[in-house]
């Protein structure tokens, strides 16, 4: 199969020929970039001719923070996403419970009562009131918090009793043992019970979740879930419906089992492939379990979760770095990257060599230490979409003096680190045509004519646009294939309406997905 793609803006990401204005594609490869008598001349009879009209072509996004499972798991939830007060979710909750058998557990996602009327968190008893004859969990938007109600803890066995979970938090009464309703970090302690979807749920879940990231223009992404959802893309792939690219990371307790795994099964390959394990420094900004170096304002000295002590840490990352994995860290509080960094430090001295490290989030960071990261080539991955739902809570909670050094991506990229974009969905929406504005502007699209927040932080456009493709293949280990359009690189590219660069800086999330290729093949064509 042979396409060529005619007249267009096409954004090469190599120096030396940063702009064409056609390509062509045969089978899976580009074999040539240039001009569009450059490239006519090298069509065949069966090649696809396609005229672009002057759309922006860039190298396929890659979307490298994802939880592809819980994206497609959570299409089934109760959406509570953007309700703005607890009656308002109640009501939603509501409605499921009605439809539901008794028994049944409810689940839903998405409450943030950081935009509720009252900005006061929620209880068992308030969920008890719509759920009188259902067990129910409903996850808070950043998935590091539930909010269950008394028959989920009395079905979990979770009483006054129950001692503190390590690396996570039992809310209680006021003045007693008892729980309130709330469980920081260590969601497992309820959710161990709720159903499992059968494998082929699964399936169409992630079939479903494959197509939303094509109609975004995203061509591959890194999912950070275990080995059994690992297991059921590798069958999609045998199946041939694996399409987009996946690289998944695993949680420790998951690499000896893949490798011993692995020997059973086909190889990995450019679709679907591992390489880092996945650990947890701390839990997130909303939930007040980010680990700071300093107190959350409107708390009584309280610092945030850390999950994992320094020495732990330290041992997760040389196990990871024995079983030949770079790691993945979610740190999002100052403190936790400290730790990070210096747990990534030490464990380097007992295993030398190159590595892939990243960071995830920097939500909060000293500039110590991104300095430190850039000196170290440890990547920072980072959500701009962020900023739309924590930036007013950022500054009720840490206060201005730290949120000067909050999503401090201009100072990342000044400091030479791999800067990569995500959404952590289904944490945030995954178009990023809508982080890439965020990103450049830093202003609420509630309030376009408002302050950019922290505006020196503010990206260039190309900046942003990089994000999505400049080092994503970097941290898979497959630079060698992703990242630009030039001659032996693989054909995953992201048709877009406009040029993000020349529209207006409050216009760019308006920008239409009008095709994405991957591997070669057309499997998105916007009307």
């Amino acid at each position: 199969m042979s396409i060529a793609l005619f007249s267009g803006r096409i954004y090469t990401a190599v120096d030396e020929l940063p702009a064409a204005e056609a390509v062509l594609i045969e089978k899976n490869t580009i074999v040539a970039v240039g001009t569009n008598s450059e490239i006519k001349k090298k069509c065949t009879r069966g090649t696809q001719q396609i005229d672009l009209a002057g759309k922006f072509v860039a190298p396929g996004f890659t979307d490298a923070h994802t939880h592809v499972w819980s994206m497609g798991r959570r299409l089934s939830m109760v959406d509570l996403r953007g309700l703005t007060s607890l009656a308002a979710c109640q009501e939603a909750i509501a409605r499921s419970a009605d439809k539901a058998s008794p028994g049944q557990w409810i689940i839903g996602r998405n409450w943030n009562q950081n935009i509720w009327d009252n900005g006061q968190e929620p209880n068992r008893q308030d969920l008890d009131r719509v759920t009188p004859n259902n067990p129910a969990v409903m996850i808070r938007i950043c998935g590091h918090a539930s909010w269950v109600n008394s028959r989920a803890l009395e079905l979990a066995g979770v009483t006054a009793d129950t001692p503190e979970p390590q690396g996570g938090k039992i809310e209680r009464e006021p003045g007693t043992q008892i729980p309130s309703g709330i469980i920081r970090e260590t969601r497992q302690l309820v959710e161990y019970l709720l159903p499992e979807p059968s494998p082929e749920m699964k399936k169409q879940a992630f079939l479903k979740c494959q197509t939303l990231f094509f109609q975004n223009g995203i061509t591959c992404v890194h999912s950070f879930e275990t080995l059994e959802e690992y297991k059921i893309i590798k069958e999609i792939e045998r199946s041939g419906k694996l399409k987009l690219r996946v690289y998944h990371s695993l949680p420790p307790e998951d690499l000896e089992l893949f490798d011993k795994w692995e020997k059973t099964t086909t190889p990995q390959s450019d679709l679907l492939w591992h390489g880092h394990t996945k650990l947890f420094a701390d839990g997130s900004l909303g939930a007040r379990s980010a680990c700071l170096h300093g107190p959350y304002l409107d708390t009584n000295g309280d610092r945030g979760i850390a999950c994992l002590t320094p020495d732990q840490m330290q041992q997760d990352i040389e196990h990871s770095y024995s079983m030949g994995r770079s790691v993945i860290v979610h740190a999002i509080g100052d403190r936790a990257v400290t730790e990070t960094l210096n747990a990534i430090e030490e464990a380097r001295k007992k295993y030398p060599g190159p590595k892939r490290d990243r960071i995830e989030h920097i939500q909060l960071c000293c500039l110590e230490d991104l300095v430190r990261m850039g000196q170290m080539d440890i990547a920072a991955s980072v959500q701009p979409m962020a900023i739309q739902t924590d930036r007013d809570v950022a500054e009720r909670i840490w206060g201005d003096h730290r949120c000067g050094r909050a999503y401090a991506w201009k100072t990342m990229a000044d400091q030479g680190l791999r800067l990569i974009f995500s959404s952590d969905a289904p944490i945030e929406p995954i178009n990023p045509m809508a982080a890439i504005q965020t990103a450049v502007t830093r202003k609420s699209f509630n309030e376009p004519d408002g302050q950019s927040w922290h505006s020196e932080q503010c990206l260039s456009v190309e900046t942003a646009l990089k994000g999505y493709f400049e080092h994503a293949g970097w941290a898979s280990g497959k630079e060698a294939l992703f990242g630009s359009i030039q001659p032996g690189k693989r054909a995953d590219l992201t048709i877009l309406s406009r040029d993000p660069r020349s529209v207006a800086a409050d216009k760019i999330k308006d920008i239409a997905v009008e095709m994405t290729i991957v591997d070669g093949e057309i499997v998105f064509l916007g009307l």
